[in-house]
């Protein structure tokens, strides 16, 4: 609650071709989410290529 409150300025991101103005702690915790989501991908691709004993 307290991060979200410190954080609540809006800021510029670009990416490419786009320019979004939002708040940075949505700029962080989606930046955490997406990591979140790339570390579960690679952990269930090397699950999947795991050869069989």
């Amino acid at each position: 609650m307290i991060f979200s409150i410190q954080n609540v300025e809006i800021t510029d991101v670009k990416f490419l071709f786009w320019k979004l103005s939002i708040s940075r702690v949505l700029v962080i915790l989606g930046s955490f989410g997406i990591g979140v989501l790339v570390g579960i991908l690679v952990s269930m691709k090397k699950r999947l290529l795991k050869p069989a004993n």
